[in-house]
């Protein structure tokens, strides 16, 4: 009796694996059917792409480009911001149609997507501090600390520069993470492109830094597209058409020219916590993410770990192994690694497309499974074997005895435990930041990468994650009190 209930509860779990797993796959088809196409591109590249904070919308040459492009082409489009490193990845396996985010066109690049004609002329530079006196020209760099944005051909390119040791080359995944690096002195420079070296020099880094002269390459951007795409012919023409009308210079004058640096005001120097409060709306609008994709996947999560941790006790050794398989190998990986596996790996296996958040919400519910079924196996384990003979001596059935007199004891003991796994569940979310999920920390990277302000918005970033697991915390408590758990 007792292995046929197990049994059920197991294939309850099969079960249900597998209708999450189809819902993950085909719950994103709304797009398709509205013929709106979904554009990647990075946020975190000042002035191509940004976040207007008065607006919450993101601005910038590339989407005032791809504005025009699809208005000349004549499609519908929805903006998806994700980390720089995942947009190709993401056109290849069909989870965007476009990506425009300062692409350099190589012949690397064009062997995995197809890649529009050039629509900027860039160049890859080298910032140093204000005060630098040794490093004047590209070949000082050699025996120096170089800081790089990783994914990139300014990454690539210094790389290969000579006298420069692979190990003195730190890459990060956003380029204001690069200036930071520079400014408290850890890196002797930063590579990366000119224009949005440009920028910075004329915001925060004014007074602080400087571009030496010389490029280490010339480079042209492109507009990434899935491999053999019909859409690369439409938008090479429509390129051809917005330059030749005057619409692109007027653009570039936007962004690029004098009038657009003269707008550019420096920011103050020293520490003002104006600009947390000024971000406060859009790091709300992470918050509101983090906390949906936490309670929608621990809740799953909680279904899967139930089921799951009574196959860990299960004498069926069918039913143990498979539990045992999940467990250990979603215990055994990084939460990372699961997220990039369901974007990226699973769509392209199987030829579909899959959205973030729907990933983001699979990495947290299945992750967060694991080990929740270890929390239930030895909660169950640890009630007295006594008791459950004794209620089978009173003609308890083994369910009756389970349901009625084991389950509610060794629920109250998983109370703590599970109070916890929510509180790392919630702080698993800001690891969704590289598959694209606007959550709270992700927003806080965005306005990092337009305002520069990274002490004043992580701290805020911090406080909001702080108040959220105490919030927690709080009501856990009020539970255990409730439920006399001592």
């Amino acid at each position: 009796m007792q292995n046929k209930q197990y049994k059920r509860l197991s294939i309850t779990g099969m079960l249900l694996v597998i209708l999450f797993t189809i819902w993950s796959i085909t719950a994103p088809t709304i797009d398709a059917e509205e013929k709106v196409l979904k554009v990647g591109t990075d946020t975190n590249y000042v002035p191509f792409e940004f976040l207007d904070q008065e607006t919450n919308e993101y601005i910038g040459f590339d989407i005032d480009l791809m504005d025009a492009i699809a208005e000349e082409v004549g499609f519908d489009y929805e903006l998806r911001p994700m980390d720089y490193n995942g947009l190709i990845p993401a056109l290849q396996t069909n989870n965007l149609d476009i990506a425009i985010a300062g692409i350099t066109i190589n012949d690397e690049r064009k062997a995995t997507i197809d890649l529009s004609d050039p629509y900027y002329d860039a160049g890859t530079a080298v910032l140093v501090r204000e005060d630098e006196e040794d490093i004047t020209e590209i070949d000082d760099l050699a025996g120096k600390v170089v800081a790089a944005k990783q994914g990139t051909s300014s990454y690539d390119a210094v790389m290969e520069l000579d006298g420069v040791e692979k190990n003195d080359v730190v890459p990060f995944p956003n380029i204001d993470q690069a200036y930071m690096e520079l400014e408290k002195g850890s890196a002797d420079a930063v590579v990366f492109d000119l224009p949005a070296l440009l920028y910075y020099i004329n915001t925060n880094g004014q007074g602080k830094a400087k571009v030496i002269d010389g490029l280490l390459e010339g480079q042209t951007f492109g507009i990434g597209l899935p491999k053999g795409s019909p859409l690369t012919a439409e938008i090479n023409l429509a390129l051809e058409k917005i330059k030749e009308d005057g619409r692109y210079d007027e653009l570039h004058e936007k962004w690029f020219g004098e009038a657009a640096m003269a707008e550019t005001d420096a920011e103050e120097a020293g520490l003002n916590f104006k600009y947390a409060i000024d971000a406060l709306p859009t790091l709300m609008e992470g918050v509101k993410y983090t906390i949906f994709i936490t309670i929608v996947g621990i809740l799953i999560g909680l279904i899967l770990g139930v089921v799951f941790g009574f196959g860990r006790i299960s004498n069926n050794y069918i039913i143990y192994g498979l539990s045992s398989i999940y467990v250990q190998v979603l215990r055994g990986t990084p939460i990372m690694i699961q997220a990039l596996y369901i974007y990226f790996a699973i769509p392209m296996l199987l030829s579909t497309e899959i959205n973030p958040l729907v990933a983001g919400i699979t990495a947290i519910a299945l992750n967060a499974g694991a080990y929740i079924a270890e929390i239930v196996r030895g909660a169950v384990n640890s009630i007295d074997k006594g008791q459950v003979e004794a209620g089978r001596s009173l003609g308890l059935t083994q369910f009756q005895t389970m349901y009625k007199i084991v389950w509610p004891q060794a629920f109250k003991r998983m109370i703590p435990p599970l109070g916890n796994q929510f509180i790392i569940s919630l702080k698993d979310t800001s690891l969704l930041t590289v598959i694209g999920v606007g959550e709270l920390t992700r927003q806080g990277t965005i306005v990092v990468a337009t305002n520069f302000r990274a002490v004043e918005i992580y701290t805020m970033v911090a406080i909001l994650y702080l108040i959220m697991t105490l919030s927690i915390t709080f009501i856990l408590r009020l539970i255990e009190k409730r439920m006399d758990i001592s």
